[in-house]
């Protein structure tokens, strides 16, 4: 989906410059340092400092001697001790305005559906931090200080020092409002396309060590309060599954998945939303002017590339077929081409066409899905044939299409001599290992028939002759190793079984 402005771009003039950033963050800061300074006086006048202290106090002065009270230690710590309570708890006091200021800081470079997303997650955020500290306050410190002073010996006095208490009471409601954040960790794993709900639940037996094992890192030394923590979260762990589950049964009548773009993809479209309604629209190459394809086609500026897999929820469909006497109206898209595709001299003819993707702003709600890569494995060109027969992918035993490499190099091949797929056959007999390469560029007439290597940023220049491809054949900048660009000897790519196997199933989008 695109990410930066375009004409049909809802953020297309509302940037800023640096410097007006600078002075909205300022504003904000001074927004969030004005609310704490409100609650300071407020929280100052009452309850106070002492019945603040008297407050957090209560959990173990209840399992103390009636009459005995925590000391200080320190020659400043009655001073600054209440003082660090009472700021403490004004930014707590205040969390949601000050996350109310971020939020408005980042708002205006977020999109309608973003917002609409990321409003509900920060209030549900903050509540779930109150809850965490309440339940520290109410039920995990009395039960812990009840396990810890039922040890202590008739013959000790426990009367704790007042500055050590507040340091740890602090460190537990930090960690058990942290710890209260597991549903919204895990419904962003899911939003995002990181993790999928199956994953989570297979790995949810793993998740209870980690759960225990944090609990056991920053709780004191008891059992209780590992307990207190470690439960809670593997709790909150299936509410952020359930809640996934449900957040991603957004309910939208149109969703289409769409993918990371790769250098190769440069054929097809890409998500925009129109400014004037927010509404997501297809925008395709066929419908962009040749001077603005260098921008199209960024993988920087458009990083979601549209793999042209469509969920459409019938029912709607229905609806809005007969809501436009069973015309949806789709945009048209103009293409000029050849009556015969082989021959670029038969007479040109102008095909109209309609793409089914573009029916997306047809319907109000409509939503994307991002997909991992392993979903959406294109072969709309030669350049990505290319890939597909090379050991950059690899058939594996359960005969889905696996990569090799973490980053896919860059394919491009002269379109005069490689265009059609008769010409590429005749012409790549074995494809080249590019397991090594980070670029593999030919230019001119060039056969390989023979297994090489390519490495680093291989270019094979136009002779202006026919060429065999061999080891000292592909120029270009050195390898940062020093390393030849294509050397002999290479594995050869598998091509036909793995290539039309690899085109079944739902692991493959061809156009």
């Amino acid at each position: 989906m695109s990410e930066t402005p375009s004409q049909d771009d809802e953020l297309a003039g509302t940037e800023q410059p640096f410097v007006q950033h600078l002075m909205e963050l300022r504003d904000r800061l001074l927004y969030c340092i004005y609310g704490v300074a409100v609650a300071l006086i407020v929280l100052a006048i009452w309850p106070g400092p002492n019945g603040l202290i008297d407050f957090i106090a209560q959990p173990i002065r209840a399992h103390m001697p009636p009459d005995a009270k925590l000391i200080a230690v320190g020659v400043f710590t009655p001073f600054f001790v209440p003082l660090k309570v009472l700021m403490l708890v004004a930014v707590l006091a205040v969390l949601p305005w000050i996350i109310y200021q971020l939020w408005a800081f980042v708002a205006p470079g977020l999109y309608s559906h973003e917002k609409k997303f990321a409003l509900p997650l920060i209030l549900f955020g903050s509540l779930l931090a109150y809850v965490g500290i309440a339940f520290v306050q109410f039920f995990v410190l009395d039960k812990m200080f009840g396990f810890i002073q039922g040890f202590t010996p008739t013959s000790v006095a426990a009367t704790p020092d007042i500055a050590s208490y507040v340091e740890s009471i602090l460190s537990l409601y930090l960690a058990f409002g942290m710890a209260f954040q597991v549903p919204i960790v895990v419904m962003l794993l899911v939003r995002f396309g990181i993790v999928e709900i199956d994953k989570l639940k297979a790995f949810r037996g793993y998740f209870i060590v980690v759960a225990f094992v944090i609990a056991a890192v920053v709780t004191p030394p008891d059992v209780i309060s590992q307990l207190a923590l470690a439960i809670p979260m593997c709790v909150l762990y299936e509410v952020g599954i359930v809640a996934a589950g449900w957040f991603a049964k957004s309910g939208a009548p149109y969703a289409a998945e769409v993918c990371r773009r790769t250098v190769n993809d440069k054929k097809g479209g890409h998500l925009a939303i129109r400014k004037a309604d927010g509404q997501l629209i297809l925008r395709d190459t066929a419908q962009t002017a040749p001077e603005e394809m260098d921008y199209f086609t960024d993988e920087h500026r458009h990083p979601y590339f549209h793999t042209n897999n469509l969920w459409i929820d019938l029912e709607q469909l229905k609806a809005a077929l007969q809501q436009r006497g069973t015309v949806l109206g789709l945009p048209l898209i103009y293409n000029v081409k050849t009556v015969d595709p082989a021959d670029s001299s038969s007479p040109k003819v102008i095909q109209l066409e309609t793409a089914m993707g573009a029916a997306i702003e047809v319907f109000k709600g409509a939503t994307a899905i991002a997909v991992p890569r392993s979903r959406f494995q294109p072969v709309k060109t030669t350049n990505e044939l290319l890939l597909l027969r090379s050991d950059v992918f690899d058939l594996g035993a359960d005969s889905r299409l696996n990569q090799t490499v973490p980053d896919v190099p860059r394919v491009d091949l002269d379109g005069r001599f490689y265009k059609l797929i008769d010409d590429f056959q005749a012409r790549v007999v074995v494809a080249p290992s590019l397991r090594q390469a980070r670029s593999f560029v030919v230019q001119g007439d060039w056969t390989f028939d023979r297994p090489v290597a390519v490495e680093g940023e291989a270019v094979f220049p136009d002779l202006g002759r026919p060429a065999l491809a061999g080891p000292g054949s592909a120029h270009g900048a050195a390898d940062r190793r020093g390393q030849r660009h294509l050397r002999g000897g290479g594995r050869p790519g598998r091509g036909t079984r793995r290539e039309k196997q690899a085109l079944q199933g739902d692991r493959k989008s061809v156009v």
